[in-house]
């Protein structure tokens, strides 16, 4: 039992070091974000997607944001966040 903490620590070393090394990122929130009214009448009127959904990663570093378009389906967006990103790619 008390090498349960330090197998725990040694796990969260090796993560940490992975994604430091491999220019990856870790899922940490996401959120769907619509414009108000005004916006909204807007951008239907250009023919533009309506709503953003926003992914913050843990690279190791930093938190990162990326956007994506959002929809419900996953037909012209995206309808959830990738649970992990590899940053030296293009998404």
């Amino acid at each position: 039992m008390k090498k349960l903490p330090a197998l725990i620590l040694l796990l969260l070393i090796v993560g940490y070091a992975a994604l430091l090394f491999t220019s990856s990122g870790v899922l940490v929130s996401s959120r769907v974000e619509v414009p108000d009214n005004a916006v909204n009448n807007l951008l239907a009127e250009i023919g533009a997607e309506q709503s953003t959904l926003t992914c913050t990663y843990f690279t190791g570093f930093e938190l990162v944001e990326r956007k994506h378009l959002y929809s419900e389906n996953d037909t012209i967006g995206r309808a959830i966040c990738p649970r992990t990103i590899q940053f030296g790619e293009k998404n």
